[in-house]
């Protein structure tokens, strides 16, 4: 997937105390993207595909437009940290504007769909008088596809630990 974000609105609002910092952050975006069609595999199992949008056929993946929304949260107390956040996507493809459609080589001209949801969460402690900080973190990645009647879902979720430097 490849986005271009060319207009949005950004929210903040944070709070600075001698102990306890915290920020929350929200946003929203206008989208132009490349989207890899998640049910485009599964079309291409009973479907012929000779009729298909160019770039769907040749790099497997449409043109679309679409939002981003994300939104992030960040608390420090004292050597503790925090981190919170979720994104989501989604992206409907172009329609009518293939370089070959009035050509005749574009006869299958469907709506395809994707959503992304993409969310984390770590926390982490500061070792003593170091720059360095311990930390556990958890992430998942959910997409969903539809592509005429195909409907296609994906999930990961991953757990892991880390040794950061934080400057």
């Amino acid at each position: 997937m490849s986005v271009i974000s060319p207009l949005g609105v950004v929210l903040t609002l944070a709070f600075f105390g001698p102990r306890l910092q915290a920020r929350w952050t929200s946003e929203a975006y206008g989208d132009f993207a490349m989207v890899n069609a998640l049910a485009y595999n599964r079309f291409t199992e009973n479907h012929d595909t000779s009729g298909v949008k160019s770039t769907l056929l040749n790099c497997g993946y449409y043109y679309g437009l679409g939002m981003t929304m994300a939104s992030d949260l960040a608390v420090d107390w004292r050597r503790w940290r925090l981190r919170g956040g979720a994104s989501f996507q989604f992206y409907d493809s172009v329609q009518g504007q293939d370089r070959y459609q009035f050509l005749g080589v574009v006869a299958d001209d469907f709506r395809i769909n994707d959503t992304r949801l993409v969310w984390r969460l770590r926390l982490g402690y500061g070792l003593c008088r170091t720059p360095f900080e311990l930390g556990v973190a958890a992430e998942g990645i959910g997409r969903r596809g539809r592509l005429l009647d195909i409907r296609e879902r994906y999930r990961e979720i991953r757990f892991f630990y880390q040794l950061r430097a934080v400057f």
